[in-house]
């Protein structure tokens, strides 16, 4: 038998995996304790988790109290541009770029490494580097 919910409780019952409770109406309702701790941990939670986390590293690490050295940075620009854009996609820059060509290398390192990798990488870094500068 099918039964029609409003827009709400099809909210509620659908990413829901845990057994509902019935009100005095028979409509199928979840307390808030069940419907917060219900959630599914699906890949498409986790990867949404791991993005809000990895954009908020992203702002943080612009307020340090001292800048980090040139090759904390270069690890922090090769992580973001592989979480940002994925493996290196342009051409390696010119004998007289050279900080152009030192950020490509250290991008280029990290070919093939998976988004979800690089985002853990990239928040480890920025955790040691607030642990070692501090924040402002």
């Amino acid at each position: 038998m099918l039964t029609r919910h409003s827009f709400s409780e099809r909210k509620l019952l659908s990413p829901v995996q845990s057994t509902p409770s019935i009100s005095s109406f028979g409509e199928t309702r979840l307390n808030e304790e069940e419907e917060f701790s219900a959630l599914p941990l699906t890949s498409e939670y986790l990867a949404i988790m791991t993005q809000a986390e990895f954009d908020k590293a992203a702002e943080e690490v612009k307020k340090l109290k001292s800048p980090p050295s040139d090759q904390e940075l270069l690890d922090l620009y090769s992580h973001f541009k592989q979480v940002t854009v994925g493996d290196v996609n342009t051409e390696r820059p010119g004998m007289f770029d050279l900080k152009g060509k030192a950020k490509w290398d250290a991008w280029s390192k990290l070919k093939g490494m998976s988004k979800e990798d690089a985002i853990k990488v990239y928040i480890a870094k920025v955790n040691e580097l607030k642990d070692k500068y501090g924040m402002q």
